[in-house]
């Protein structure tokens, strides 16, 4: 239960995110992902290199996996994560009651290596992703 409600809150601020187009892209306030590994960093502000990294999918933006206190971010980004948690506040108010912390999921994942061939009666993808993703997700996508 507890993992539901966090991913209901940090779903929320994806489709936030993706409403308002900021899902792919950093800015300042954010907290960024090393691709493929669980480090991140704070975003004070943006630069050229920071941005072409992104671009590369070497660093991700984050959202929350909302717990006790406030999220790391900051500024716009954490506004917009405290309104959305705000608004699913059972959720938020059972993941703070349970002392969870608060802690960063990437908002996008990279698929890499992606193939496809077709049989008789199927399709077969191949695809690699890092630990902590979930095929699932890219086939919806796809399908």
């Amino acid at each position: 239960m507890l993992s539901a409600a966090r991913s209901l809150i940090f779903n929320a601020v994806l489709a936030e995110r993706v409403r308002d187009g900021s899902w792919e892209r950093l800015e300042a306030g954010d907290i960024a992902n090393l691709d493929g590994r669980g480090s991140v960093f704070a975003v004070d502000q943006t630069d050229a290199v920071l941005l072409e990294r992104c671009e590369r999918l070497d660093v991700h933006p984050t959202g929350p996996m909302w717990g006790g206190g406030l999220p790391a971010s900051q500024g716009r980004v954490s506004e917009l994560e405290s309104r959305v948690a705000g608004q699913l506040s059972s959720a938020s108010d059972l993941v703070q009651e349970a002392r969870m912390e608060q802690e960063r999921r990437s908002l996008r994942l990279a698929v890499r290596d992606l193939h496809w061939s077709r049989e008789s009666d199927a399709v077969v993808l191949r695809f690699r992703l890092t630990r902590g993703s979930f095929a699932t997700t890219v086939l919806r996508e796809i399908f």
